[in-house]
């Protein structure tokens, strides 16, 4: 659960950065090319939090998996020996601590990913617009 609550600020902050490249892309390609006003930053971050509700299907199943997660523990408890329990606990905690770093990994490739798009994006917009 802390390590959950450390990563909030860390999500809150791509989240931002998310906008702003949401919006710099919107400002440079979809003003001009279908004649809309610019948005500004926080309109771009209501919509990217709209958008993020209507389409982000990945927390549903998350629930989902939390769910199977508690009933397979369950499990566990009542079908593993006494002896055996503090290694199979090493060993979900080993997963666990694998599992953060993938999901550092995610966040930092979707950073980079970002930053490429934006990259790429004001090249386009000041060079080739």
């Amino acid at each position: 659960m802390r390590k959950a609550l450390r990563l909030w600020p860390i999500g809150l902050v791509v989240s931002l950065y998310a906008t702003l490249v949401n919006q710099s892309l919107w400002n440079w390609f979809a003003v001009p090319a279908l004649h809309v006003p610019p948005v500004g930053y926080w309109a771009m971050y209501g919509l990217t939090m709209l958008l993020g509700l209507l389409f982000d299907h990945g927390r549903d199943q998350s629930e989902a998996e939390d769910f199977r997660w508690k009933g397979a523990m369950v499990f566990l408890e009542a079908c593993v020996p006494q002896g055996q329990m503090a290694e199979v606990r090493e060993t979900i905690k080993q997963q666990e601590d694998d599992l953060w770093a993938e999901i550092g990994a995610r966040i930092l490739s979707r950073t980079v990913g970002m930053t490429l798009m934006l990259g790429i994006g004001w090249a386009v917009h000041t060079f080739l617009a």
